[in-house]
This record gives C-alpha cells, structure tokens and sequence, in this order.
C-alpha cells in the first residue's frame, strides 16, 4: 500500500476492509519520536482486541515505517461514550446514534439523533420535541456522543 499525498484515506480503506471506519488520525511529531493516534468505530461496538487487530495491521505495513519512520508510539482506540464531535465525517459515521448537542443561538443542550448529512448540513431529530432540524457545523456550540436514548 502507498500511503502517498494523504495517509487519513489510504489507512481508511485498509481499516474499511477490516470493518472498521477511521474518526480520526493524528500524527504528532515529536523531536525523537513521533505519536500516531488512531480512533477507530464499529457500529458492533470496539473491544480491545479490535484495536490490537488494528495496531498489528498497521505496524506489519512497511509502507507505514516509511512514512511515519521506525521510531513512533501507535495508539489505537475508540471514540468513548461521551466523545465530541467535530467534523461532518463523524456526524456521518455516527449516524442514528444519539447526541448531547447546543446551538450557539441557544446556548441550552438537547438530546438529539443524527440523521443524516447532506453537504454542509446536518440532519437531526430533537427527541424531547419530536421534530426535524437541519444546522450547518458552524451553527454548534458543541456536540457530543451520549447513550441517552431520550431527552
């Protein structure tokens, strides 16, 4: 595999094909050592074993040596609970999971499902008051993953 321009999409498809979808990637470089950071989501849940299947997979690629050098630290782990959410890629792979969200009009947080994304909108359902919203990500104070199921 040739990570070339854009590792985030080349370590995408390999996870894809492992049935896993990237949240995100950081890359920290470091003077001596540089710290890779994978958080990685399943809609079946992740277990440890997940991200040891993972880590595996990743330090087994002499492609990743190449780009990243031998002398880094790799993390690997799941988004956790109460995760916030930051870009419309993980408003789409947390689809119709339930979030803790307050718009900066507003400022109140409320319990919502996300529904969908389309473009730069984001599709939600308010579930104390049981109706539609659509806000661009700019619009959000703040949003974070939660298993509240209802407000």
């Amino acid at each position: 595999m040739s990570f070339g321009k854009n590792p985030e999409e080349e370590l995408e498809k390999r996870l894809t094909e492992l049935g896993y979808s990237l949240v995100k990637l950081n890359i920290v470089h470091g003077k001596t050592r540089n710290k890779i950071e994978i958080i990685i989501y399943s809609s079946k849940g992740i277990k440890h074993s997940d991200c040891e299947k993972v880590s595996r997979m990743i330090l087994d690629d002499p492609e990743l040596d190449k780009l990243f050098g031998e002398n880094y630290n790799l993390e690997v782990s799941s988004p956790g609970i109460n995760r916030k959410l930051y870009t419309l890629r993980e408003y789409m792979i947390f689809k119709d999971r339930p979030i803790e969200i307050a718009l900066k009009s507003t400022g109140h947080p409320f319990i919502a499902k996300i529904r969908s994304v389309e473009g730069d909108k984001i599709n939600l359902s308010n579930l104390k008051k049981n109706e539609l919203i659509q806000v661009q990500l700019q619009e959000i104070q703040y949003a974070k993953l939660t298993d509240i199921k209802e407000a």
